[in-house]
């Protein structure tokens, strides 16, 4: 049976749309279930009605599909937490003023150079009782001595900072990602405004929290490597908070990052570990319960011991489900069971649809169970350890395939030594997880056999080395690729043609292969074209530097003052296909289109006698912006990260005496003139 001819295929594309909807569409709840209801009235009244006329068969289908739309329309309207009347964006202090916060920690992030950070959710605003999550930062110099875990309870004085602007065009939008998470708040902690309450809460995260830290404990007490101890609570528990930023590089270089984050890679690692020992049992009904029973647990408890966090949670239901399949012998109906997964983790978690990892997740393993059969059909090899290397070479590849475009344009780059990465890597991971796994839970209850501590030890070394060596073949990793959204879809399109082509072998497939090459080259060119046509005039955000960009079609010329960020402007240029980067320092007068822009710092004398529309102030000018409004009247002033905070306030506040717009980088983000 196609995929696509599941009904639950279907379904499961009425769900996506109505996500994507209720995304850049946004309901009211009310709304929502108001629509959710008619959809459902008219789903009961034609179920009865088809079976007595089913010339009604069509409208039928037509309403399961719209009652997906609805249902997805309404589980991500639902699970939107600002939504709640209860939610502590609504209660607020304005921004000048402190907010009183009751909270607890629920989860360890990864931490900067100056801060500890965890995600908290709040109990009380200002004595209210509130949901909602927050993003707490803890100074690390004055926290080094206070135990942090997850169900730690503390009250915070302290201002809640809510969303603010991207700092910078084509960058990471931080306060987006946040916003996916449900998370709407960040507050910065010191340890003068926060008391820390004795009693944790005491609940099944905190349970597995303590139970994480007591195996790392016990592996740093029996004398582990620290960069063995870092990857393997990785690979193992999913934290990698506090792997060396060197080692992450060298992955990344390497291809092989996604292997520090647990996904479905290492749960599917431990699914066959577990099908390897049960193999002894008896091939019968009550078995195969066991075996599933076993399995089921196993998984849920590697979830409880790495954290259960979110991404862990994913992949361990998705594989729950696949195995649910593959114990009741249901193997023609994988992908229905990779759909109904999909489906829970929506209406659980709609907001997951837009999480990379999920997607890159879901992409991999639909094009390892849809792509790597074809290639079997074209060589199977006879020789067993041949046709193990040839089985690793056909599942990466088929997964590179499906992901390369979702990574070209997430991550715009594209390691060429992938099928060499995996090669190497993937058996060691294996050995990792089939190692690493019980050592972690023997080490959580208290003891590290020396013998597994010697051998994930000598295991997880080679595994850092042989990354090491790969990462070093810069040459082979292919960096800034412009990729967009419509050459995403396009490409993704074709390469959905070419495999139906091979898997059907029909010479008449060519023509659609052909006509998706053709759509392809059109979205470069729609593409190029786009960018040939743009011009554009940008103050970026940079502290302690200032940074102008001039874009005219595929050049830019970039004048700076100070230390910059390279990627911020590197960045900028293969989101918009630039092919001429020019460098320039600042000079104090620039033009875009009609508008004159003074630029006025600390090196050079401000001349009244410009005139100018707009008064670009930066690294801290000694000028009356009182005086300057006055006998100029520009029509607005923009200062950017190079000021001093307290300076910048008080010209905000001269421009508001004179009703004057005035843009703060800081606050409001680049600021930008276009045609």
């Amino acid at each position: 049976m196609n995929a696509i001819q599941f009904p639950l295929t279907r379904v499961a594309i009425g769900l996506t749309f109505g996500i994507l909807f209720a995304r850049y569409c946004p309901l009211l709840p009310m709304y929502s279930l108001l629509l959710l209801s008619v959809l459902l009235l008219l789903f009961i009244s034609l179920f009865y009605s088809v079976k007595k006329r089913p010339k009604l068969q069509f409208w039928f289908g037509l309403s399961v599909f719209l009652l997906s739309i609805g249902c997805g329309i309404s589980s991500y309207v639902l699970d939107r937490e600002s939504n709640h009347p209860n939610h502590y964006l609504h209660q607020l202090n304005t921004p000048t003023r402190l907010d009183e916060t009751d909270l607890v920690l629920r989860e360890k992030l990864k931490s900067t150079a100056q801060n500890l950070r965890f995600l908290a959710e709040v109990k009380y605003l200002n004595h209210e009782h509130c949901i909602g999550k927050v993003l707490i930062q803890f100074d690390k110099n004055d926290f080094a001595k206070t135990p942090l875990f997850v169900g730690r309870q503390m009250r915070i004085v302290a201002a809640v900072k809510t969303k603010q602007p991207p700092a910078n065009p084509s960058g990471f939008d931080y306060w987006k990602y946040l916003e996916q998470k449900n998370i709407y708040g960040q507050i910065f902690a010191k340890s003068q405004n926060t008391q820390l309450q004795t009693q944790p809460l005491r609940d099944l995260r905190y349970y597995a929290d303590q139970l994480r830290l007591r195996a790392m404990n016990e592996l740093q007490k029996s004398g582990i490597n620290v960069q063995v101890a870092q990857v393997l609570a990785a690979l193992t528990v999913g934290q990698q908070q506090e792997i060396a930023p060197e080692i992450i590089n060298d992955y990344q270089s390497a291809g092989a990052v996604h292997i520090l984050s647990v996904s479905g890679l290492h749960v599917g690692f431990i699914v066959l570990f577990l099908n390897f020992i049960l193999k002894f049992l008896p091939k019968n009904r009550k078995t195969r319960w066991l075996k599933l029973s076993i399995t089921l647990l196993s998984l849920w408890g590697f979830a409880l011991l790495a954290g259960l966090s979110a991404s862990v949670i994913r992949s361990v239901t998705m594989y729950s489900f696949v195995a649910v399949g593959l114990y009741l012998k249901r193997r023609t109906n994988i992908f229905h069971t990779l759909l109904v997964s999909l489906m829970l983790i929506l209406l659980v978690s709609p907001s997951l649809l837009f999480d990379v990892g999920l997607q890159l997740s879901y992409t991999a393993l639909f094009f390892i169970l849809w792509l790597q059969p074809v290639f079997d059909d074209f060589y199977t090899p006879q020789n067993k350890l041949i046709k193990y290397i040839w089985q690793i070479i056909t599942v990466s590849l088929a997964a590179q395939i499906g992901t390369l475009p979702l990574s070209l344009y997430y991550f715009h780059q594209f390691p060429g030594l992938f099928l060499l990465t995996n090669l190497l890597v993937l058996p060691l991971i294996g050995l990792i997880m089939a190692v690493g796994v019980p050592l972690m839970m023997s080490a959580a209850l208290g003891w590290v056999p020396q013998i597994g501590l010697t051998l994930i030890t000598l295991l997880t070394q080679t595994l850092n080395s042989i990354v090491k060596t790969i990462a070093s073949a810069q040459s082979f990793v292919l960096k800034n690729i412009p990729f967009n959204f419509w050459m995403l879809l396009t490409v993704y399109i074709l390469i959905v043609c070419c495999v139906i082509a091979l898997k059907k072998r029909q010479i008449r497939q060519l023509k659609w292969v052909f006509a998706c090459i053709l759509l392809v080259q059109l979205s470069i060119a729609i593409s190029l074209g786009y960018a040939q046509q743009k011009r554009v005039w940008l103050i970026l955000h940079q502290k302690k530097a200032s940074v102008i960009i001039n874009q005219y079609g595929r050049k830019i010329d970039v004048y700076c003052q100070g230390k910059i960020s390279e990627a911020v402007i590197q960045n900028y240029a293969t989101n918009e296909f630039i092919q001429q980067v020019n460098n320039h320092p600042i000079q104090p007068l620039a033009r875009f289109k009609n508008y004159k822009i003074a630029v006025v710092d600390a090196s050079n004398a401000f001349s009244k006698n410009i005139p100018a529309d707009i008064f670009f102030l930066c690294n801290g000018p000694k000028i009356n912006l009182d005086r300057i409004l006055q006998d100029q009247h520009p029509k607005m002033i923009v200062a950017d990260g190079s000021n001093y905070p307290s300076t910048v306030e008080r010209w905000e506040i001269s421009c508001q005496k004179q009703k004057i717009p005035f843009h703060y980088t800081g606050k409001k983000g680049f600021f930008e003139l276009s045609d």
